[in-house]
């Protein structure tokens, strides 16, 4: 049987990263999922609006959107023969999912740095569901790693190096085995309060990249 994605509520959104309590009374507003972003973004709440579309959209479109993002950041920073060969195959995963392509995302992340947008876009293709047993065993890693893979790519679209912008701030459960060590790498620790300086430039860093998410959330069906 085909799975029908069904687009998560806004509250249930939030309890999967650290979303602060203002976000939470936003997503309490039972606001329609594109109304969401626009309002975080307007609030400069762009770091988490990328979280949150993230895991607004089947595993598929996150991917897409993830290595969208990786080949604008890459524009600027330039891609490596090894970076294309991960997007190729993150993508070819989002356009014919199926256990054969996760694993050869997963393969073709593995000789990438973690502050490689691509080695996230990668991993997010490689943990998405429908759930291969790497996939079963990182929860919410996909949405994690396409998350990630847009922070980091806006880094370097505004710099020409994937820093600036902190990557995810969020809490993940660490599986065991190959799962743990993707994840451990690509960890990072919680960062610090941005002034109303940094969060004004995060977002306008962050404008087009959710331009392009909310662009890819519209062919979701129900998505509005």
């Amino acid at each position: 049987m085909a799975f029908v994605f069904e687009i998560p509520s806004l509250l249930e959104i939030c309890g999967k990263f650290a979303c602060p309590p203002e976000v939470q009374s936003v997503a309490a507003e039972n606001l329609a999922p594109s109304v969401f972003i626009n309002t975080l973004q307007q609030g400069k709440k762009s770091l988490e609006a990328v979280h949150s579309l993230a895991r607004m959209m089947p595993d598929e479109k996150s991917v897409e959107w993830a290595v969208g993002s990786a080949k604008m950041g890459g524009a600027v920073a330039g891609l490596s023969d090894e970076e294309m060969k991960a997007l190729d195959a993150a993508l070819d995963w989002a356009e014919n999912p199926g256990t054969e392509a996760q694993a050869t995302a997963f393969n073709a992340a593995q000789g990438l740095s973690p502050s490689s947008p691509s080695y996230w876009a990668a991993n997010a293709a490689a943990f998405a569901q429908p759930a291969t047993e790497l996939a079963a065993m990182a929860g919410d890693a996909s949405s994690h790693f396409a998350a990630g893979a847009v922070l980091l790519a806006a880094g370097q679209a505004a710099t020409g190096a994937s820093a600036g912008i902190p990557q995810t701030a969020m809490e993940v459960p660490i599986p065991q085995g190959a799962v743990a060590q993707a994840m451990g790498e690509a960890a990072v620790p919680e960062v610090a309060a941005m002034t109303p300086k940094q969060l004004e430039e995060t977002a306008k860093l962050l404008e087009p990249f959710i331009k392009k998410g909310l662009e890819i959330a519209e062919t979701v069906p129900g998505w509005s």
